[in-house]
């Protein structure tokens, strides 16, 4: 990781702070989103990259036949597990490493813009190996070039205002700055240009889009949808 940019965000992820937090004001809003979509079938093998507290995961894992649920954060690998310890079909996992089988639908949501740029193509090149023709990878919550972070706050003040979700979202900031003594965090998060994104998913195999809305409530942020290619050839040129 980026020391001098990303430290303070990993520290609040391990801290105990997290145990204390409730359900993600925005998981109701993704869950929704990807159901519209309909990206995932009864038989699929589904990755949850970055899955935090396991929300997200437990609304979507009765429709799969697999789960793998992996995150950084020891502490919320923690929580995730003792609340799937009786699913025999949910995998907690702490790293890339660790997934042993090809994937169906690859879920990254509001994590990348805490990965440095240069790991987060790391990344994609590692989603790229344990994808197969037709893999899909959803990527959202991306931070573009161009961002306002006090728009974006008052978007969601607005939004989590209006679906009873306001105390649960100040919660969360309050709780980050607190722990971490920084009230510059958001200038801590990272931003990915789109086009760059295509780019980079283009060369590793992948059909790509941007998506016209974001899968999650800020509307400042982005969504990526892409496809895996049955051409693979394009691994030879990496």
């Amino acid at each position: 990781m980026n020391n001098q940019k990303n430290d303070k965000w990993q520290d609040y992820w391990n801290s105990d702070e997290v145990e204390k937090l409730e359900t993600p004001y925005w998981t109701e809003f993704y869950v929704d989103a990807i159901s519209a979509l309909d990206v995932i079938g009864a038989e699929a093998t589904v990755l949850d990259f970055g899955a935090g507290w396991g929300a997200i995961g437990a609304s979507l894992g009765a429709h799969c036949r697999r789960l793998i649920l992996l995150d950084a954060s020891e502490k919320l690998r923690h929580l995730m597990a003792r609340r799937f310890e009786d699913d025999s079909g949910t995998l907690v996992v702490a790293s890339l490493e660790e997934v042993n089988e090809s994937i169906d639908v690859i879920l990254a949501n509001s994590v990348f813009q805490y990965i440095p740029l240069h790991e987060g193509v790391r990344i994609l090149e590692s989603f790229s190996l344990i994808s197969r023709p037709g893999t899909i990878l959803l990527m959202s919550d991306l931070v573009p070039i161009k961002y306002s972070k006090v728009e974006d706050l008052i978007f969601l003040l607005a939004h989590t205002f209006r679906v009873g979700r306001l105390p649960t979202f100040i919660s969360h900031v309050w709780r980050a700055v607190r722990q971490s003594g920084d009230t510059n965090l958001a200038d801590r998060l990272e931003r990915y240009e789109s086009g760059f994104i295509l780019r980079v998913l283009d060369q590793l195999g992948f059909d790509a889009k941007v998506l016209p809305r974001n899968l999650t409530p800020s509307s400042r942020r982005y969504s990526v949808l892409a496809v895996k290619r049955a051409d693979r050839s394009i691994q030879e040129e990496l």
